[in-house]
């Protein structure tokens, strides 16, 4: 499976590290601060970095994506991956309230 990060924050590392050791591709990070998001891409060997969210959501070559932003951009991200047709896994808390949690699903 080919996945994008999105969040390039001290989390992002967890997850990205796991899912290399259980020999999935990362193709692609989103950041907020583009030196920040570069840095993690390059330390990890990421090939793609940005700071926009869509970029990596309109890529066809990432079949699903982790969202460990901060828990106010969870909602909002996350209907972005439904409608890029992406699966997904979101960090805890999946959104702030039962009715953000409602519209994800």
């Amino acid at each position: 499976m080919r996945f994008g990060v999105l969040g390039a924050g001290f989390i992002s590392g967890y997850h990205i590290t796991g899912l290399q050791q259980a020999g999935a591709e990362v193709l692609a990070l989103f950041g907020r601060r583009e030196e920040v998001v570069r840095a993690k891409a390059s330390r990890y060997g990421i090939p793609y970095a940005c700071t926009d969210p869509e970029a990596v959501l309109r890529r066809d070559d990432v079949d699903a994506v982790i969202i460990a932003t901060p828990d106010a951009t969870h909602e909002v991200l996350a209907l972005a991956a439904v409608r890029a047709g992406k699966s997904m896994l979101i960090q805890k808390p999946m959104a702030r309230s039962a009715a953000e949690c409602r519209r994800i699903l």
